[in-house]
């Protein structure tokens, strides 16, 4: 889901000319509209990573996730609707949550591996939605022992 080149760029470095570099040419292709790209930089501002900035920056971070959901990128529906679902970083809405978890079952393939295991997890997070259950907090009481 996101690259680890990424991760350890931002980590590893921070501050440095290596982060901002790699910063750099992921916004570069964010900016073009590549959807890793668009959720890469959106996961960077979201775990305070970003070189850009010393802690998180949550609109942000959704800005991104939002863009690369909409042109199609299931780990970036995912992520969205886990925010929604455990009210990380947000208020928990279930209503948001189940709405980017139908997307990710609507943009993964149940006959591709590499899909298999967020489109499971998708599905048994909306199952848990409809019995009544749901993330910590919000409506629908209840919290989900897997996830």
């Amino acid at each position: 889901m996101i690259l680890a080149s990424s991760r350890r760029a931002f980590s590893s470095a921070a501050g440095g000319s290596g982060a901002a570099e790699a910063w750099k040419g992921l916004l570069e292709k964010a900016g073009q509209g590549d959807p890793s790209a668009l959720c890469d930089a959106g996961w960077a501002l979201h775990q305070g990573v970003a070189p850009v900035t010393p802690s998180k920056d949550i609109a942000s971070a959704f800005r991104f996730y939002q863009q690369a959901e909409a042109a199609g990128y299931s780990p970036a529906a995912s992520l969205l609707a886990d925010c929604y679902y455990y009210g990380h970083d947000i208020p928990a809405d279930h209503e948001r949550a189940a709405h980017y978890l139908e997307r990710v079952v609507e943009l993964t393939d149940e006959e591709e591996a590499g899909d298999a295991y967020v489109r499971s997890k998708a599905l048994q997070k909306l199952g848990v939605l409809e019995f009544g259950g749901g993330g910590s907090g919000g409506s629908g009481g209840g919290a989900d022992e897997a996830s």
